[in-house]
């Protein structure tokens, strides 16, 4: 996916928008990436453009012809181990916070979430997998929050969402 619209579907699937700090130049605060005329002040999604290979604007050509569409180890390791990404998987007001507070059902709980990241429901395997690993879990909340984070770093996640 484009670096824009990879950022747009993590902020979906982990339930919590960026905080863009547009203001400044009077742009609503709730602009999706793909809607972004310029880069933003907030530093993590900056980086995170840039990692995932959106060219610099340049306000004398708006073409994207130079995106890089290779894939490289800094970008698993953004959103394996980038404590901004953890942040927003395990935020109180998000998606996993959600759902465990929502969904009584545990079955359901990990339908949610793979709707959320992948669009699709489990295979009975997937959804076995994912509710054992919330059972052996201290919380339901920080097994969702695994079985998300596993799923935002899934290739399907990446190619698909």
């Amino acid at each position: 996916l484009p670096a824009e619209v990879l950022l747009d579907a993590l902020n979906q699937a982990t339930g919590n928008d960026e905080p863009l700090d547009m203001k400044y130049h009077y742009w609503p605060d709730k602009l999706k990436m793909v809607e972004l005329p310029f880069a933003p002040r907030n530093e993590f999604v900056k980086f995170f453009l840039e990692q995932f290979g959106k060219p610099a604007r340049n306000s004398s050509s708006q073409c994207d012809c130079e995106r890089d569409p290779g894939v490289s180890v800094l970008q698993a390791m953004t959103l394996g181990i980038l404590p901004r990404i953890a942040e927003k998987i395990n935020d109180p007001k998000g998606l996993a916070a959600r759902v465990a507070k929502e969904v009584p059902d545990e079955n359901e709980r990990i339908d949610e979430l793979f709707l959320a990241t992948l669009s699709r429901l489990p295979t009975d395997a997937e959804r076995t997998a994912g509710v054992e690993f919330v059972r052996k879990s201290p919380t339901v909340q920080t097994g969702l929050q695994g079985v998300l984070w596993s799923l935002v770093n899934t290739r399907e996640f990446l190619l698909q969402h």
